[in-house]
């Protein structure tokens, strides 16, 4: 795979069905979790202390209660991420 080769570099991975192009894609992959809370703590909870994950998780779920039903643009659950995840 060649990433200086837009067409043919999204092509050949799953991830082009969510992207226009190499760039997209990047930027996509940046912005993520932008307007995914909960998606963002399950995916960075190695950075915290299991309280400090269980206290943000509660609090995200109890201000948003579609939270854990929201999908990101690959099509991914908050739980996915948090079993994706290291």
């Amino acid at each position: 795979l060649d990433p200086d080769d837009d067409d043919n570099f999204t092509e050949e991975i799953k991830l082009a069905e969510g992207a226009d192009g190499y760039p997209d894609l990047v930027n996509k992959l940046k912005h993520r979790f932008d307007y995914l809370p909960l998606h963002r703590a399950c995916y960075f909870h190695s950075y915290h202390t299991l309280r400090g994950n269980i206290d943000s998780i509660q609090k995200i779920a109890k201000a948003d209660l579609d939270a854990c039903s929201k999908v990101d643009f690959l099509g991914m659950t908050p739980l996915h991420i948090l079993a994706l995840s290291q």
